[in-house]
């Protein structure tokens, strides 16, 4: 059975909160179950690159955040996510044409709770 969007969401939230509660490996264990169920679900793609960046995974969490435009490209916060984490890592170059998209994207877009919604950035990936 597929999950409809009022489920996914749940499935997102409940994985912010255990990683809130420091139990990240929960956290990815159901972004990745959700993902497998909806593998189109934006925000849990980003949502699980977040949380691959915060334990330095940078190079799966890029993936994340690519397979996040890639299923809805119209999600501006996988593509701030995605410029914000080569901003960290030092590749500002890599960044620039990711926030520019970011910007362009935003600008032809209404208001969309998800898309903005705020999430909990403590990026770790050591400068290259």
């Amino acid at each position: 059975m597929r999950l409809d969007s009022a489920l996914a969401e749940a499935a997102i939230a409940l994985a912010n909160v255990l990683e809130t509660l420091l139990r990240p490996l929960e956290a990815e264990e159901q972004l990745r179950r959700l993902l497998a169920d909806k593998p189109d679900c934006a925000p849990a793609a980003r949502d699980l690159g977040l949380l691959l960046q915060r334990r330095d995974d940078c190079d799966h969490a890029e993936e994340c955040f690519r397979r996040a435009i890639e299923a809805d490209p119209s999600f501006v916060a996988a593509y701030t996510a995605l410029e914000t984490s080569f901003r960290n890592a030092g590749r500002a170059k890599d960044a620039e044409p990711w926030y520019r998209k970011a910007l362009a994207t935003r600008s032809r877009l209404p208001e969309r709770g998800l898309m903005l919604r705020p999430f909990n950035i403590a990026t770790t990936c050591a400068r290259k």
